[in-house]
């Protein structure tokens, strides 16, 4: 009788590395990047973030690196601007109702079993959790040995969380309170401040957030091409004799621009305007040399992101202004003189409200006029430029919402962009494909 072969067994795979554990693929990551925070901290730099909703409870897997990075105490909150934004850093594992949620973690008796276990169930050896409150800090880990993280940074992921917690937690149906939705983010409203805004916490609603966020999407555009730009500005010295100190990162591309792309139109401008009628010359001649030094598509990919940020920026601050001026008007108190009066007196005051003043209102022909440039583009390749950006269906989103965008090249930009990076139902190359006219 012929014996056959026991089944060989499959290898199951026991997940990520735990908090200290060295793994034996390649060496310690050096320190200060990324990889080395995400070592640090275990399982691929991921840990649990409670949530605390007004029904339950809710379990969120959160990357840890955004904690630990530069400036994330002031920066973090922009990952919070609406849900698809969020997606990538944070997202739900679970959601518990509890009928009593006082009694779920009490100083006197500890974690309940009910919420231990709910922890635990998703918790893997030595994965640390975020809180929400100081004293949820202290009895977790007094209890249950979890190590836990609560800090100022903490703090503005917990409003960011809580900002877009129906997003989140789609089970959760009861709304916060305005106590729950506090501290407001101290990094926002640091930004606004530098911006010229001055705003404060109760005035933030989610218009201003999402405009907030697309003015800080534009100014991390700047500098991510910042250096790379530089250093062709450098070349442009050594191989031209052109001194670009001063020089705007949109004009450095500009040039480049001329020079690898020179039987193109630009996009913002006209040449003769912004450069001299040397340097034009100097771009003319010298661009074979140029060749092996610089690479032709990225410049033009580059020159499309920023001229982008640049026409997003003017509209936004628009925007931005017109909706902090209409939550100051909201917020700001009501005068003595305009105080609602008895009937028998409001009749023939001159400060009845028989004729309300009205809302401020920035006029559609603005808005046209700032993202509109001076040569006609085809709205497929505007569709195509935002496509290749972080910016900004959502700072679009919010010109519709307000009816500002009467623009039918925004509205076109709009649509398609907005299923392209919400909803995932457009590739770029059909998005590029749709024809249409510029407004």
């Amino acid at each position: 009788m012929r014996l056959r072969p026991l089944p060989s067994r499959r290898r199951r795979w026991r997940g990520p590395p735990a908090m200290g554990v060295r793994t034996k693929r390649g060496p310690i990551p050096p320190e200060g990047t990324i990889t080395s925070i995400a070592y640090k901290l275990g399982n691929h730099g991921l840990i649990l973030l409670l949530l605390e909703t007004p029904s339950g409870f809710a379990i969120l897997s959160f990357d840890g690196v955004q904690l630990y990075l530069p400036g994330a105490k002031e920066n973090i909150w922009s990952n919070f601007g609406a849900e698809y934004m969020a997606r990538y850093i944070v997202w739900l594992k679970q959601f518990k109702k509890f009928k009593d949620k006082s009694s779920a973690i009490r100083s006197d008796t500890s974690v309940c079993r009910r919420l231990s276990k709910f922890i635990k169930r998703w918790r893997r050896p030595g994965q640390m959790l975020v809180v929400g409150k100081p004293e949820y800090k202290t009895i977790i880990e007094a209890s249950m040995g979890i190590p836990c993280i609560f800090d100022e940074t903490v703090m503005e992921v917990m409003w960011g969380v809580k900002h877009i917690m129906h997003s989140l937690v789609p089970m959760e149906k009861s709304e916060l309170t305005k106590e729950e939705r506090l501290p407001m983010s101290q990094g926002l409203i640091m930004f606004l401040n530098r911006k010229g805004f001055d705003v404060k916490p109760e005035m933030v609603n989610e218009c201003i957030v999402l405009s907030a966020c697309a003015l800080y999407d534009c100014d991390e555009i700047k500098k991510k091409h910042d250096a790379s730009l530089r250093r062709a500005g450098e070349q442009l010295k050594d191989v031209s004799g052109i001194n670009t100190q001063g020089w705007s990162l949109l004009k450095l591309s500009t040039a480049l621009m001329l020079i690898c792309f020179s039987e193109e139109e630009i996009l913002v401008g006209e040449p003769e305007e912004i450069f001299t009628a040397e340097e034009l010359s100097n771009f003319q001649d010298d661009a074979h040399e140029y060749d092996d030094k610089i690479s032709k598509y990225p410049c033009r990919r580059i020159y499309e992101e920023l001229v982008c940020a640049f026409e997003a920026r003017a509209a936004n601050r628009i925007l931005l202004t017109s909706l902090v001026k209409e939550a100051s008007v909201c917020f700001s108190p009501v005068p003595e003189a305009c105080k609602v009066q008895p009937s028998h007196i409001a009749k023939n005051s001159i400060n009845s409200f028989d004729n309300p003043p009205r809302k401020f209102v920035m006029p559609a022909p603005a808005i046209e006029q700032v993202c509109r440039t001076k040569k006609t583009v085809q709205p497929s390749r505007w569709v195509r430029m935002l496509s290749n950006v972080k910016l900004l269906p959502h700072m679009l989103t919010v010109f519709m919402k307000r009816g500002l965008g009467s623009c039918r090249l925004l509205q076109e930009i709009m649509t398609k962009v907005h299923r392209w990076r919400k909803m995932k139902l457009l590739t770029c190359r059909k998005i590029e494909n749709v024809g249409g006219t510029a407004c």
